[in-house]
Parts: C-alpha cells; sequence; structure tokens
C-alpha cells in the first residue's frame, strides 16, 4: 500500500515537473513570437530602467533590507523569463555571502528573539511555581525537574545577553 502511494507521488512530481517545464517553453515562445515583440521589447526596457532606478536609490543596509530583497526577487524573476537584466556592481555580491547585520535587524528576527526570551524567562521561573498535588516524592521530584528545566533556561538566557542587544 505503502509503496503503491510513494510510486504515485513519484509520478506526479515527474508528470508536474514536464509540465512545468513545457509552460516555461511556451511562455518563452509566446514572448518571442513576432506579434509580441514589440511589446515585449518595450517592457523589458521599462523593467531595466526601474531596476537601474532601484538599483541607484536602495542600498544594502540593514534599514532597506526589504526593499533590497524585493530587488532581488524582480532580477530573479526577469532572468527566470530569459531576460539579462544589467545589474549595478553593489548588487553582484556573491550569492553564498549574506549580511548577518540585516538579518539580525530585521523585524521578524527581533520578534523571533524577544519571543525565545520571554519563553525562556518564563520556564527560568519555573522554581518559584508551587508544585502539583500529590505524594511528597512526587513533589521533590517535579521541584528537581522545574530546577533542572529552570538551569537550563538561565544558560540560555545568559546567551541571548551576550548576543546582540535589541534597541527596541
Amino acid at each position: 500500500m505503502a509503496v503503491s502511494v510513494c510510486l504515485k507521488n513519484r509520478e506526479r512530481s515527474a508528470a508536474l515537473l514536464q509540465a512545468r517545464q513545457q509552460a516555461q517553453q511556451l511562455e518563452k515562445k509566446l514572448l518571442l513570437s513576432p506579434q509580441n515583440r514589440t511589446a515585449v521589447v518595450a517592457m523589458r526596457t521599462v523593467c531595466y530602467l526601474l531596476i537601474q532606478l532601484v538599483q541607484k536609490y536602495v542600498t544594502r543596509s540593514p534599514k532597506a533590507y526589504q526593499d533590497y530583497e524585493q530587488l532581488m526577487h524582480c532580477t530573479r524573476i526577469l532572468r527566470e523569463l530569459g531576460f539579462k537584466p544589467p545589474s549595478a556592481t553593489e548588487t553582484t555580491a556573491d550569492e553564498t555571502t549574506y549580511n548577518a547585520d540585516a538579518v539580525i535587524n530585521s523585524q521578524d528576527y527581533r520578534y523571533l528573539r524577544n519571543r525565545a526570551i520571554a519563553c525562556l524567562a518564563t520556564i527560568a521561573d519555573l522554581t518559584e511555581k508551587p508544585t502539583a498535588v500529590g505524594t511528597p516524592e512526587f513533589q521533590s521530584g517535579m521541584r528537581e525537574g522545574y530546577r533542572r528545566a529552570s538551569d537550563i533556561a538561565a544558560a540560555f538566557l545568559t546567551d541571548f545577553g551576550a548576543g546582540v542587544s535589541d534597541d527596541e
């Protein structure tokens, strides 16, 4: 039963891949057809001009990280369509490099970091929480578990404290 499901999934994935490749080929043929040639050339020129403007005014600073990512996304879409948009020297960085400051200063990272700190602080305060009703042995075990969880959470909180501080 499971083998047939796997085989059907593989067949479906292969069919989707083939259909996607055929659609891309048809799309390129349509883009390069004589009827659409002038419109495509005009749109390509407009896209190139807009990308040059964006490259001029959007910096690679952490404050403009989202704008820069949108620029890279638009450039990638044009390349997938078969165009070769011009790129400024500032935007042709190696794809394997990344800007850690941009990630650390992003809104998503700060939100996730603050949530993690809040969760760890709650766990670190477990030793002050009263244990559930039960036998003295059960309560002793619960206090020991709370203490261990608190120690581990405190260690992670210390690591967060040694890292980059949040300005907001």
